[in-house]
């Protein structure tokens, strides 16, 4: 699996599910950079049901998220968000709900280089405290096969809608859950969350051996870590008591296959290396067979 994570961007968006659904455009990484917070007035009228609570329809609200500047061609983005809840939201759901945990989903609207998206997220579970409670939030979305290698793109946050379940001690429903809480972004900000730049998958080698008599017949076979085709040439190198070596075609199958003829008896290395292409990186990976 592609590991190339160097630099990533914390970035500041409101409520635990903008944090989830923004964050989610790009992956998620160790080492981070803060930005000024992204202010979100919510709407949290859904959560009220009648509630004798100074708590105010429209709320606002403010989270954190890592945002990692490098994904693999074809794969997905992931991301972990960190949110914290008001106090005054948090014993509404606590002591009037009944509420000891909240688990949902997530609709978030973002531009991606100018191009609205829409992403469909999952909120984890999360223990819910009457003084305020933080919101952890991973997920992930798709980055189209078709962008190539060296694609810069802008990321910029938008308006989200988020569905909460809240669960009692005993697991049954809180009152009045699901609670339904929509979010648009405040005017005059900047809303830009970085930048996401498309880089090579991994490689998948899998080399196999059949022997029949003195002849072997070995199969490798060459996927990417992601939805992208692996293509290009395997070299293939077979030492025991006879050494062959061979470059060959990956077919459209993914398989590369060479057959050796004439071997003595005894044991074979078998080093099936992969040189990449434009959109995959090299590997290599070994296997062995025994000529009886």
């Amino acid at each position: 699996m592609h590991t190339n994570i160097s630099r990533v961007r914390r970035l500041a968006t409101g409520t635990a599910a903008t944090a989830l659904a923004l964050g989610t455009l790009a992956v998620a990484g160790p080492a981070v950079a803060d930005s000024a917070p992204l202010n979100y007035t919510c709407d949290v009228s859904g959560v009220l049901f009648g509630a004798d609570t100074p708590l105010q329809s429209d709320v606002a609200l403010q989270a954190t998220h890592a945002v990692d500047a490098e994904v693999p061609v074809g794969g997905s983005a992931a991301l972990r968000s960190t949110v914290d809840v008001p106090a005054a939201l948090a014993a509404l759901l606590h002591d009037t709900a009944g509420a000891r945990s909240v688990k949902g989903t997530a609709t978030a609207q973002a531009l991606v280089s100018g191009m609205p998206i829409e992403a469909g997220l999952k909120i984890s579970e999360t223990p819910v405290e009457a003084a305020g409670f933080a919101v952890v939030a991973a997920g992930s979305v798709a980055v189209p096969a078709s962008l190539p290698v060296g694609t810069v793109l802008d990321v910029a946050a938008g308006d989200f809608a988020v569905v909460l379940t809240g669960a009692r001690e005993d697991g049954s429903d809180s009152m009045a859950s699901p609670y339904t809480i929509t979010c648009g972004l405040d005017a005059e900000q900047d809303a830009a969350l970085g930048t996401i730049t498309v880089v090579k998958a991994g490689a998948v080698v899998k080399p196999t051996a059949k022997v029949k008599k003195k002849k072997a017949t070995i199969k490798v076979k060459v996927s990417s870590d992601t939805t992208v085709a692996a293509t290009g040439k395997v070299k293939i190198t077979v030492k025991g008591k006879k050494k062959v070596t061979k470059t060959v075609a990956v077919k459209k199958s993914g398989v590369a296959k060479l057959v050796v003829k004439k071997l003595k008896k005894g044991n074979y290395k078998v080093t099936a290396a992969y040189t990449g292409d434009d959109n995959v990186e090299k590997a290599k990976k070994k296997t062995t067979f025994k000529v009886k």
